[in-house]
């Protein structure tokens, strides 16, 4: 499953309902659908659902773009993406990733899991036994 990393007071308007994109330096290719956006420097994430992947150059950001990223306007959205890409130009491609907040969660079963459960199973069906 894909993981986007994402800068912490970020991820917080992410859970708020303000960040509903995430701009990119460069073309991505993230499948739509399921996955982790999670903080850059914690394990703090959450589930979102990619609704929609569009591509520009970085000097056709819209004010528009910019408050689906959580920014007042394009000017601050460009002054961090510059902060993070240090190397973006105005020619530059950049990836949206529009993303809705998903209550979805991974099933994590594994073959321990699977192990465990058989394992208690039996120990039951002994005791049972052992008991009549």
């Amino acid at each position: 499953m894909e993981t986007i990393l994402i800068k912490p007071v970020l991820l917080e308007l992410v859970k708020q309902g303000i960040k509903t994109s995430t701009c990119r330096n460069g073309i991505r290719t993230y499948p739509l659908g399921k996955t982790i956006l999670k903080s850059n420097v914690s394990e703090d994430f959450v589930y979102i659902e990619i609704t929609e992947l569009k591509y520009y150059k970085f000097k056709d950001i819209t004010d528009e773009i910019a408050k689906t990223d959580g920014f007042k306007n394009k000017e601050n959205l460009i002054e961090v993406m510059k902060e993070i890409y240090g190397d973006i130009t105005p020619e530059s491609d950049i990836s949206i990733v529009f993303f809705k907040l998903s209550l979805w969660k991974p099933n994590f079963i594994c073959q321990y899991d699977i192990s465990l459960i058989w394992l208690l199973f039996i120990s039951r069906v002994i005791i049972i036994n052992i008991n009549e």
